[in-house]
């Protein structure tokens, strides 16, 4: 059935369900309230200014990142990748997150491509001494960056995302 009118329905704008969405699965409005909770976030991050956890400084506006004064020279998407986990210290990120975020800079075409990123990351913030600082991996699921010392806070950012490690 076709609507005529091109404006929306009172129910939208009050973020209530479309009437016509009553049979929609919960699976299906499940997916449709995360992506836009994650646009909502990928809104707030490019309205956000500096981000900043201990020596770590990254500057979106002018995609600049450095640690201890030390200056990091990083690709697009390394930038991209390594703010989004800097702007949720300690929380986990899932790959398609991840995924998401290399795609919008053209960085990630590949299954791969979050792992080759966060390699190159990890490489380079050791060139800088980045002593503290932790990337960890959630295998098969995605990543956390922390402050804390490898594996002090791994076991739980595992046990939040469901893996046992």
């Amino acid at each position: 059935m076709a609507r005529a009118s091109p404006t929306p329905c009172p129910s939208c704008a009050t973020g209530r369900a479309h009437p016509s969405d009553r049979s929609a699965s919960p699976r299906l409005i499940a997916a449709k309230l995360r992506r836009l909770i994650e646009v909502a976030r990928e809104n707030d991050d490019d309205a956000r200014g500096e981000v900043v956890l201990g020596p770590l400084r990254l500057d979106p506006r002018r995609a600049a990142a450095s640690f201890a004064d030390a200056p990091l020279t990083l690709t697009a998407g390394e930038f991209e990748l390594l703010l989004l986990l800097a702007s949720r210290p300690g929380e986990f990120v899932h790959r398609a997150a991840i995924a998401r975020t290399l795609r919008r800079t053209g960085a990630g075409d590949g299954r791969r491509s979050a792992d080759m990123h966060v390699c190159r990351i990890r490489k380079k913030l050791r060139d800088v001494g980045a002593v503290g600082l932790s990337l960890e991996t959630i295998y098969g699921r995605g990543y956390s960056l922390c402050l804390e010392p490898r594996g002090e806070r791994i076991a739980s950012v595992a046990h939040e995302a469901g893996c046992t490690v």
